[in-house]
């Protein structure tokens, strides 16, 4: 299962450092791994992945990819941490508010 997240209309663009700033706010340990086709945030001790869009620095757009057999506590901890820099999911119906 994948969760898009974007930026809010009010939240404007942030860094990659600022969303791994919040994820660990929420006790989730991640890093940043840029690879040449995309930047990606690894979560230690999870197989759940976030492909981020970054463009110059700056980031607005991300996919989380969820592990099946992952805890839905991590998430929602995941989704907490967009949630706190003004980001909103984004599915068939628009976008919704996280957290």
């Amino acid at each position: 299962m994948n969760t898009i997240v974007q930026a809010g209309e009010k939240s404007g663009l942030c860094t990659i450092r600022d969303v791994l700033a919040a994820l660990k706010k929420q006790k989730i340990q991640a890093r940043h791994d840029k690879q040449d086709w995309g930047d990606w945030i690894i979560l230690k001790d999870s197989d759940t992945v976030i492909s981020i869009e970054s463009v110059h620095g700056r980031t607005s757009t991300a996919t989380i990819e969820h592990a099946e057999d992952e805890a839905s506590g991590l998430a929602r901890k995941i989704e907490q941490a967009f949630h706190a820099l003004g980001w909103v999911g984004v599915g068939e119906d628009g976008t919704y508010p996280l957290g």
